[in-house]
């Protein structure tokens, strides 16, 4: 993620087991996705993958 934009809506987390992460809000997302996009990324959204991603 470009690091403005990971500045401004999110925030490091990290862990033992999983080292570092950024954490961003859900209630963010729109607003990330509209920033990203605006930075030349196509976004999707796949539910799937976020789930597996958290460990479900």
């Amino acid at each position: 993620m470009p690091k403005p934009i990971a500045s401004r809506f999110g925030r490091k987390s990290g862990s033992v087991l999983n080292g570092d992460s950024l954490e961003i809000d859900a209630a963010d997302a729109t607003d990330v996705v509209a920033e990203m996009e605006s930075a030349g990324f196509t976004c999707t959204r796949d539910d799937a993958l976020i789930a597996a991603a958290c460990g479900f």
